[in-house]
């Protein structure tokens, strides 16, 4: 095999000598690769790029049924010989960015996507069935019914179409008291605003579907504008009615909870 030996010669008369001898290669295959990544999680267009050194012409390359034009995402195997047989393998890994996530958040009236993964920065298209565009991350709602949002990244990857069905319950009498609640129906939370002009006694009660009334809040002092944030993960799928006391004046209203 290849290396530097030393050998000891001794003659009948326990004469000795010494010397080295080094063992060459006729062929060391050397490889230098260039690697071309997925542009996107999914794809397969990655790519690599062999350069051969050593060796002996002409060479023959094995890549196992791979294309080494049209890669996917992993593990990819090859080996080379040359012309007197000789081989060279290897392996060598051909990554993908990771896939765009994208989710709808509400903030009051407004929605907005918030995108992860993928090459930033990020171009947005949302739509909805009434003929609404928007490529902004922050938008109005306009009206009841889904929005729906596309992310688009920089290498033009793009997530799943998210959506969010927007209901608005509004809550109102002659005397100008609004309650604001979202979302409807409601998954894990919904949201209970509304701004008082005068200090006014708040209660709030949920009625489920035995007739019993869970209070949510008692304030004998709200002013202004209030929110509360009412968490339903551990409630049961069903209908409930809220009961929103300003004062002396009762207001009901219906919510559905997934």
């Amino acid at each position: 095999s290849i290396g530097t030996y030393q050998f000891i010669i001794t003659d009948i008369n326990n004469c000795v000598d010494s010397n080295t001898v080094t063992i060459n290669s006729e062929s060391n295959i050397n490889i230098n690769n260039s690697i071309n990544r997925v542009s996107c999680r999914g794809f397969c267009d990655g790519s690599i790029d062999l350069v051969i050194n050593g060796g002996i012409n002409p060479y023959t390359i094995n890549w196992f049924g791979f294309d080494p034009a049209f890669l996917c995402e992993g593990d990819v195997y090859f080996e080379v010989s040359d012309g007197i047989g000789c081989l060279f393998s290897d392996t060598f890994q051909v990554t993908a960015p990771d896939s765009i996530t994208l989710q709808i958040n509400q903030s009051s009236s407004q929605l907005e996507a918030i995108a992860t993964g993928g090459l930033p920065p990020y171009q947005f298209e949302w739509f909805n069935n009434t003929g609404f565009s928007s490529n902004n991350q922050i938008i109005p709602i306009i009206n009841n019914g889904f929005y729906y949002c596309v992310v688009i990244d920089q290498n033009n990857c793009q997530s799943d179409t998210a959506s969010f069905n927007y209901s608005d319950v509004w809550i109102n009498d002659e005397d100008n008291v609004i309650f604001v609640i979202y979302p409807n129906p409601a998954e894990h939370s919904f949201v209970i605003e509304t701004d008082l002009d005068k200090k006014s006694k708040l209660e709030i009660y949920m009625i489920n579907s035995l007739g019993q009334n869970i209070l949510l809040e008692k304030n004998s002092a709200i002013l202004g504008k209030y929110s509360k944030h009412v968490d339903v993960t551990n409630k049961s799928s069903g209908i409930c009615i809220l009961k929103l006391i300003i004062d002396d004046t009762s207001y009901y209203h219906k919510i559905v909870i997934k």
